[in-house]
């Protein structure tokens, strides 16, 4: 990695101090992370009944992955993203996918014979 930032004239800067937090030290550090590095912490009781949902408040916003429901590890994440992607398709399905617009220059789709008779 190392070799190819410096082959587009990138350098990785090591020289700063590094420290190792614990989860109770991030929990100080992040308060309410209950000592998770991302997301909501994932041990307690209430862990899987606290996690983010599918759907979020703001129109639009459809939330995936192994902090939301139903849970951690890739298996749970992929099946976030499918459970995203079905409450995407069932909120669009409720919407038009084309909306009438009057335009300019048109023409009429109704027959000679139907105008002469209605």
């Amino acid at each position: 990695m190392s070799q190819a930032l410096r082959r587009c004239g990138l350098e990785l800067e090591t020289d700063w101090p590094r420290a190792l937090l614990t989860p109770n030290e991030f929990e100080t550090f992040l308060p309410s992370t209950g000592g998770a590095i991302y997301g909501r912490a994932s041990h307690g009781w209430a862990a899987s009944f606290l996690r983010q949902g599918t759907r979020t408040r703001i129109p639009g916003l459809y939330c995936a992955g192994g902090s939301t429901h139903p849970g951690a590890g890739v298996p749970m994440a992929a099946l976030s993203g499918r459970l995203a992607s079905q409450a995407v398709m069932q909120d669009l399905a409720s919407t038009r996918r084309f909306h009438p617009v009057a335009m300019a220059g048109g023409m009429s789709t109704r027959s000679a014979s139907a105008g002469a008779t209605g």
